[in-house]
């Protein structure tokens, strides 16, 4: 849910929208206060929004044996 409000108050141009990414962010706060031992300061820090759109990182990795050698 958070790259979710990230991204929707990152590029919103509207302000229903935007108030809209708001109430989303301040429900989650109060859930995360709720089922963590977090004092509001720390969440405030957990939830500090970014200014880039939300996107998956992604990792490639490869073990290449030729010839029963690791190369």
């Amino acid at each position: 849910m958070l790259d979710i409000t990230d991204t929707g108050l990152t590029f919103t141009k509207d302000p229903f929208d935007r108030e809209r990414y708001e109430d989303l962010r301040s429900l989650f706060s109060e859930m995360l206060s709720q089922v963590s031992d977090l004092d509001a300061e720390e969440v405030a820090e957990v939830l500090k929004p970014t200014s880039a759109y939300a996107t998956p990182l992604m990792d490639v990795r490869a073990w290449i044996v030729e010839d029963e050698k690791s190369v």
